[in-house]
């Protein structure tokens, strides 16, 4: 079995980030569409349903990205740190 060339720390402080950048985006989606809601409390004609309408079109662009980036931050804690751990134990022995 060949050595591993990867900094298993290295991959672990890489998924933290990939954590905190999906967990910013979330609270950032979030905190959008309060905002949203609390312009909408003032604005009472019928333009403010085509800007909010506007907003959610790009908001929906952007929300599978957010899904994705957890579903990688997944695939990498169950499946990659785990993997590099194994072979890196079995290097040792």
């Amino acid at each position: 079995m060949s050595d591993t060339h990867v900094d298993l720390n290295a991959v672990v402080q890489f998924n933290a980030k990939i954590q905190k950048f999906s967990q910013v985006m979330k609270q950032s989606f979030d905190n959008a569409n309060k905002a949203m809601d609390s312009v909408g409390k003032e604005w009472r004609d019928e333009q403010f349903q085509s800007f909010k309408s506007n907003f959610k079109k790009h908001s929906d662009k952007l929300q599978p990205l957010s899904d994705e980036l957890t579903k990688y931050e997944k695939h990498i804690e169950n499946f990659w740190i785990p993997s590099i751990k194994k072979i890196q134990d079995q290097y040792k022995k």
